[in-house]
């Protein structure tokens, strides 16, 4: 199986709608403003921003009342 294949890094369009492919990539970007905190604050921030993304894609998947994405339905 050629690059192409199973490695993103040699794809020659976007596969996913993901900006980044590296999680430390869209973590820095989040909390770029809070990365001169203390630690301890920091560390509040980051906790804090995870729980928000998860709580909002909670309330989204509740009130998602088929089993495709979006995305995937209209496309």
């Amino acid at each position: 199986v050629g690059y192409l294949r199973w490695a993103r890094y040699y794809a020659s369009r976007r596969r996913y709608i993901t900006m980044t492919s590296n999680i430390l990539e869209s973590m820095n970007s989040a909390l770029d403003d809070a990365r001169s905190l203390p630690i301890v604050p920091l560390l509040e921030t980051i906790r804090q921003k995870v729980q928000d993304w998860f709580v909002s894609r909670g309330f989204l998947a509740l009130s998602t009342r088929i089993q495709l994405t979006p995305w995937a339905k209209d496309n």
